[in-house]
């Protein structure tokens, strides 16, 4: 059976590019079908490079009664948090045809409050989200795939350069063809240690120099090595042309913004050959939610939007830089509509640099719903007890229960409104630190109290025997 596939968005709720004056950055974008394949009576059947499905109305729905802590100290307190957007849609098919679509539902990043921080502040866990998502096809839930992609975009001072295009192309069903790497493409793993370096050195680096022919060799590795330690081990990748020998590392100091080589040995431990494929798998794992097309792709990204026009690689990337999507498929009968829902929740963009009270950003991209073949009425509500900064580009109407706005089609540029907390929702963390410090003052004023009273009942023995 032939497909069609038209690349686009449904829902993009993400967290990304946390800075010293942002938590996190959270955006969502509108609905428009990943692929679609057309069906007569008699067989399938090639329509056109346009999905003919057509959107009458989309009600967009925010419910937002709280506003996210910047910390949470545990998973129960991070699912606890109620805050979601629910789009509907009704979809209308115009043809004499069954249409079969399959629709892409990403929801992002996890946000960086979903990290969950050990006592010693060494290292974190991040609470699995997935759960609470739901949609439906006229009321009924809808099996649903859980997919991931890498984000090449980026963010700066609030403004947004996210490829909707290039970010769709990662969503297949197979490994992504690349202009240098192959799965089969020959790899080298050189494995090293450390050892020998004097104590007196204070800093020292681990440190060499590559002449290749990027066209034909890729290196996944640095050069340069920092604060290294005797015992200290790290590998080196050769992708593609082999190199005569083993790359050779030397222990030096920084000495006038060059390096000077002192005492010390890097010793090769290792030398394993193995394909491009299993230097990718080597350290996927098994029982994650990530399928190996995912994570194959994934990688392919990092090394593009990392290194693309150097001779180094990078493959390795922590969970929470890729966007997370869910896959589910939709029929329509000729002339038929059906009422496609969406909810989860919304992470926004926190500001709690800014004099006075935080300011909690929430981004929706309204162009992605472009891709339909039409697009009927938009009418967006905001059940918040917050107040509203106020808004350039739309003209709110304010309810009993926040806010409101109609549109007949789809409004120019995207959507953005901003809520002002109410200064409680950064003191959780700084609570339970001063609590922490206040119970230690409480249980020594105790301690200091309970010797004293000792104290006070010897000395009145003592008196009362002379």
């Amino acid at each position: 059976m032939k497909k069609n596939r038209f690349w686009a968005l449904l829902f993009v709720f993400t967290a990304f590019l946390p800075s010293a004056l942002f938590t996190t950055v959270s955006v969502s974008a509108n609905s428009a079908p990943r692929y679609w394949e057309g069906r007569t009576g008699v067989g399938a059947t090639v329509i056109t490079q346009d999905c003919p499905l057509q959107v009458q109305k989309e009600d967009l729905h925010f419910s937002v009664n709280e506003l996210p802590r910047s910390y949470y100290d545990n998973s129960e307190d991070f699912l606890a948090y109620s805050n979601f957007v629910t789009a509907s849609y009704t979809f209308y098919n115009p043809t004499d045809y069954m249409v079969n679509a399959t629709l892409a539902f990403p929801f992002g990043y996890y946000p960086s409050y979903a990290k969950i921080y050990n006592e010693e502040n060494t290292g974190y866990t991040l609470v699995d989200d997935t759960q609470k998502y739901a949609i439906t096809i006229n009321g009924v839930v809808q099996e649903k795939k859980l997919r991931h992609t890498y984000l090449t975009g980026s963010t700066y001072n609030n403004e947004y350069d996210i490829d909707f295009t290039e970010l769709a192309t990662q969503l297949t069903d197979e490994y992504n063809t690349h202009e240098f790497f192959t799965t089969q493409m020959p790899v080298t793993k050189y494995s090293y240690k450390i050892s020998g370096i004097w104590r007196k050195f204070k800093k020292t680096y681990a440190y060499t120099e590559y002449d290749v022919d990027k066209t034909k060799t890729r290196i996944c590795g640095n050069t340069t090595y920092y604060n290294v330690k005797n015992g200290y081990e790290f590998s080196v990748y050769i992708i593609g042309q082999q190199l005569e020998v083993a790359p050779s590392y030397a222990i030096g100091i920084s000495d006038s913004g060059k390096y000077k080589q002192v005492k010390g040995k890097v010793s090769l431990t290792d030398t394993k050959t193995m394909t491009f494929e299993e230097m990718i798998f080597e350290n996927y794992d098994e029982s994650s939610n990530i399928s190996k097309v995912d994570y194959y792709n994934a990688s392919l990204a990092v090394n593009d939007n990392i290194h693309k026009n150097s001779y180094t690689c990078a493959f390795r990337f922590p969970k929470e830089n890729l966007m997370r999507w869910y896959e589910y498929d939709i029929s329509l009968a000729p002339k038929a509509t059906l009422i496609n829902e969406v909810t989860a929740p919304i992470y926004p963009f926190i500001d709690d640099m800014k004099k006075g009270n935080a300011q909690y950003q929430f981004d929706y991209f309204l162009s992605p719903a472009k891709a339909w073949n039409s697009f009927g009425s938009l009418n967006i509500t905001i059940e918040t007890p917050y107040e509203m900064n106020e808004q350039a580009n739309i003209q709110w109407q304010t309810t009993e229960k926040g806010y409101s706005y109609f549109h007949e089609g789809l409004p120019n540029g995207e959507l953005t409104f901003t809520l002002i907390g109410n200064g409680t929702e950064f003191t959780q963390r700084r609570k339970t630190k001063k609590n922490f410090f206040k119970s230690v003052l409480d249980i020594f004023s105790f301690v200091i109290s309970l010797i004293l009273a000792i104290w006070q009942v010897i000395i009145t023995s003592i008196i009362r025997l002379f």
